[in-house]
């Protein structure tokens, strides 16, 4: 990991057993570089007579100012960057902090001192020879089958049909504008817009009145939206849906030989992408049976150290993460969390309380794994720190040294090492369990505890309603 010179750590103070004085230095050299920001920011914006604007002597601003105005702001520059760099280097998972005190004269190192709050620590009983149950991992070959089929689908071509109506199956091409008491509306309108026939993706009626259509014709279809409809201004209401059929195109798909293995560019043959598509299934499988071990491990050591609190400020910080992830769940489905709770007569504190149960069995899980790590003297090695980034920097598109200048920057890096320290504990358990492998079994709760980035479930509502569209998009 990148290191920083210009912060160090010069004394750190147990206070109790979960609070901690650190005692923290900022480089003078960052300090006058703060300083003169803070002027030049001062200069640039005010008027002083005799001088023209940013032209006034440094001693003239500070005469008007005070020597301790371009302090407190340089202070409001240093000191956040430095605190998140004294807990990156002491390993330290704050709940909350408090300014003790701060020493800053131009010329000089400042120092300050800080009080922080650290997640608690418990004594965690019964984590050795848990028992587990789990499935047989085995692949059928039909299983490979329709992985096959996916990928034929995913190669599949759309040819454009001339010659006949539109049938089931076909992709079609609509232009539809819709009327409410023979009023248009503006919500319930598409241009251009392709169909899956039969797919049922569209309010009832609406697929099967374009089934026997041809291209060029209009058409009428008098409908009504479900009562239960997403949207509550057409939730029950009648419309007339005015459609001109565009175009009829039909989907052909490759033949599974090897010429699909070699359109993949891995594969010279068909035996070899259905070997590999085995394995992969394996790995997934193997994955998913180790999320099931986890979730019981969760349920077994909640049970097992009642004494294990959720302190009020983490679940806050977990209320935050859960909504954080449903705007980028949103985002990614094109929609607005906002919106969404608007449509379900919901407010943010609402929605809180709704998962204020979720939070703090998230965080007492946080807890027991974290305290189990400090116990067992658990720590991620430089080599999987750097491979969590690598793999994070992968999947958003950055590079290494993008991803790591920001987890260092937002105070990330603890959590990060966190989450894979939890990793390591689930695998010593599950190495440790009695596990007993049933032919019958079935999972039959959430994985509310995620392997790499604390992915907690999400409530069943919440989830279904993202794959609703809204009526301008999808009738």
């Amino acid at each position: 990991m990148s290191q920083t010179k210009s912060t160090k750590v010069l004394n750190v103070q147990q206070l109790s057993k979960d609070k901690v004085l650190l005692e923290i230095e900022i480089a003078a050299d960052r300090v006058k570089k703060a300083i003169d920001g803070a002027y030049r920011e001062v200069v640039s914006k005010v008027n002083i007579p005799g001088f023209r604007r940013g032209k006034a002597p440094r001693s003239i601003i500070e005469m008007r100012f005070g020597k301790e105005y371009f302090y407190e702001e340089a202070q409001k520059e240093l000191l956040t960057p430095a605190y998140i760099e004294a807990l990156n280097a002491q390993n330290i998972r704050p709940i909350g902090s408090e300014l003790k005190d701060v020493f800053i004269e131009e010329g000089k190192p400042l120092v300050f001192k800080i009080e922080i709050q650290k997640e608690p620590v418990f004594d965690i009983t019964g984590y050795t020879g848990i028992p587990l149950t789990g499935g047989p991992i085995a692949v059928e070959e039909a299983e490979i089958d329709s992985k096959i089929e996916d990928l034929r689908n995913r190669h599949a071509k759309l040819e454009v049909v001339t010659d006949r109506a539109a049938a089931n199956g076909d992709f079609v091409i609509i232009d539809y504008q819709g009327y409410i008491n023979e009023e248009k509306s503006d919500g319930i309108k598409g241009s251009d817009v392709m169909f899956e026939l039969g797919a049922k993706k569209a309010i009832t009626g609406f697929e099967e009145g374009i089934v026997g259509m041809q291209i060029g014709e209009e058409k009428d279809l008098f409908l009504k939206f479900p009562e239960d409809y997403h949207s509550k201004d057409y939730a029950g209401k009648e419309v007339r849906f005015h459609i001109k059929l565009k175009e009829i195109k039909l989907r052909t798909l490759p033949e599974a030989n090897d010429d699909l293995a070699r359109m993949l560019g891995e594969f010279n043959t068909l035996p070899e992408l259905r070997e590999d598509i085995r394995k992969r299934l394996i790995e997934s499988k193997t994955e998913h049976q180790k999320g099931h071990y986890r979730e019981q491990i969760c349920n077994f050591l909640l049970e097992k150290n009642p004494q294990v609190e959720a302190p009020e400020a983490m679940i806050e910080k977990e209320l935050d993460r859960i909504i954080k992830n449903y705007e980028i769940e949103f985002m990614y489905r094109r929609m607005n969390f906002e919106h969404y709770l608007q449509a379900t007569g919901q407010t943010v504190d609402d929605f809180r309380n709704r998962h204020m149960d979720d939070a703090k069995r998230n965080v007492k899980i946080t807890n027991i794994l974290s305290s189990i790590g400090e116990h067992e003297k658990v720590s991620p090695t430089e080599e999987e720190l750097k491979a969590r980034i690598e793999k994070l920097a992968l999947s958003v598109g950055k590079t290494y040294a993008d991803i790591l200048k920001h987890v260092e920057e937002h105070g990330e890096l603890v959590y990060m090492r966190e989450e894979i320290v939890h990793q390591k504990v689930y695998d010593s358990i599950i190495e440790k369990a009695q596990i007993t492998i049933d032919p019958n079994y079935k999972c039959t709760h959430d994985h509310a505890h995620g392997e790499e980035d604390h992915d907690h479930e999400c409530g069943d509502d919440e989830c279904d309603n993202p794959e609703h569209h809204h009526a301008s998009t999808n009738a």
